[in-house]
């Protein structure tokens, strides 16, 4: 039998035709439907671990840091596909799911470059030494290694690192960046293509910073 792939979304309820725009593009591209298993969350979800971080507010919402804790909320599962509900896929994600590599933590594409200087410049203010410039990734889509994540408690590193120094400019993306910087695979940038594209044929689209005028 073909193994299942697992595939994490969140949304509230202003975002939720963003997750059946994403969820709806991940099944019509893929060859196997049936070995998909969506995972969805919302704000009843996240409402458990809101006194175990600071957050401030992302977009209007909380959510952004639940992917901090999709070890514990799957615990039966040692990988995950993470996706925005701001994505369109136009490749099987069957094929995402095979690029996993048990030696990393995460498996995700370059980022803009304005994310790693605006994460630089908050962290120099902080005398912090961090430079993430040519390797800062992003996080709205991940094959993410659970089983690597629980291993070395990566929740517990992350929220630590809140704590200490407060909420990055891209909160949780800021702080994975830093944990996983030798700890991560690349992908093809064709996995995560953001808005404006400048790849012809990408497997993700990601409408980055236009969730609000599509879906809101």
């Amino acid at each position: 039998m073909p193994e299942k792939v697992h595939i994490a979304l969140v949304a509230n309820d202003r975002y939720r035709p963003g997750l059946e725009c994403t969820k709806t593009s991940m099944i019509r591209a893929c060859a196997t439907p049936d070995r998909l298993i969506f995972h969805e969350y919302g704000d009843k979800d996240m409402e458990p671990f809101l006194g175990r971080v600071p957050m401030e507010d992302y977009n209007g919402s909380k959510l952004t840091y639940l992917r901090l804790f999709l070890p514990e909320l799957l615990p039966e599962c040692d990988w995950v596909i993470y996706s925005d509900v701001d994505t369109l896929w136009f490749r099987d994600p069957c094929e995402m799911w095979a690029e996993r590599d048990d030696s990393v933590s995460v498996c995700w594409a370059k980022d803009f470059p304005t994310g790693a200087m605006d994460f630089e410049r908050w962290a120099a203010g902080l005398g912090l030494n961090v430079k993430v410039a040519g390797t800062c990734a992003c996080a709205g889509v991940m094959l993410i290694n659970l089983r690597k994540w629980r291993m070395n408690d990566f929740t517990g590193q992350a929220i630590e690192f809140l704590r200490k120094y407060g909420c990055p400019p891209y909160p949780d993306q800021c702080v994975m960046n830093v944990l996983f910087a030798n700890d991560a695979k690349m992908l093809r940038s064709e996995w995560d293509v953001l808005i404006p594209p400048c790849i012809w044929r990408p497997c993700v689209l990601h409408i980055a910073g236009m969730g609000v005028r599509l879906f809101g």
